[in-house]
């Protein structure tokens, strides 16, 4: 455990990250398949990544860990729900990518009540080369009542408030979306943190609305 005698606490600044503007898209084509294969496969991710982790970290301890492409960065969440027991209240998500499943499986559990509120941050870049994936979280998220923005941010963050009280936070080089790279993550179990990340992605994604 690391000692919080030599913690430097970030504020955020006053300065907004500003939008770029959207571009122009031709027209998008997709060609959808169910896999049974890929399916199976997500349950294994859910599964390494509960291994990987074997327990949530206590209060105020963080676990370190090395991502061998063997689970993804959206893993991440399911595995928090399996090992907690518990449901998350807030969910706060900060991330350069994600993909089609990563939201039908967030969308999932908006519904069915395992996430009771998503702030969702994703980057410029991707919301302009992944116009329709955007667009589908947008819609999903705005169809129940939340929203999904796009700044220039580069950040990876998923931090999540349980209703049993606990916060963790996971500081992550990964992406939502499969990636074969190794990657790294820190998880934490502090409300101070939570708050801290909280924080900026709500000051960005007003600051972002308000330009609107």
């Amino acid at each position: 455990m690391l000692s919080e005698t030599n913690v430097i606490h970030l504020t955020p600044t006053g300065n907004p990250l500003l939008r770029q503007q959207p571009k122009q898209f031709g027209d998008v084509r997709v060609m959808r398949r169910t896999s049974h294969k890929r399916d199976m496969m997500h349950a294994i991710h859910v599964a390494n990544a509960a291994k990987e982790i074997e327990r949530l970290p206590e209060d105020n301890e963080s676990i370190h860990a090395i991502m061998r492409g063997n689970f993804h960065g959206w893993d991440l969440v399911p595995a928090v729900l399996k090992l907690s027991g518990s449901i998350i209240e807030k969910l706060y998500v900060a991330t350069l990518g994600f993909n089609a499943k990563n939201t039908a499986e967030l969308l999932k559990f908006l519904d069915d009540g395992r996430v009771g509120f998503c702030r969702f941050l994703c980057s410029c870049y991707f919301k302009d080369s992944s116009p329709a994936e955007f667009e589908q979280l947008r819609e999903g998220l705005s169809a129940r009542g939340m929203r999904a923005v796009a700044a220039r941010t580069h950040a990876k963050i998923l931090a999540m408030q349980l209703v049993d009280g606990r916060f963790i936070v996971v500081e992550t080089s990964a992406n939502l979306r499969s990636c074969r790279n190794i990657e790294q993550f820190c998880m934490t179990q502090s409300r101070e943190l939570f708050e801290f990340h909280a924080s900026w992605m709500d000051e960005i994604a007003e600051t972002i609305s308000q330009e609107k």
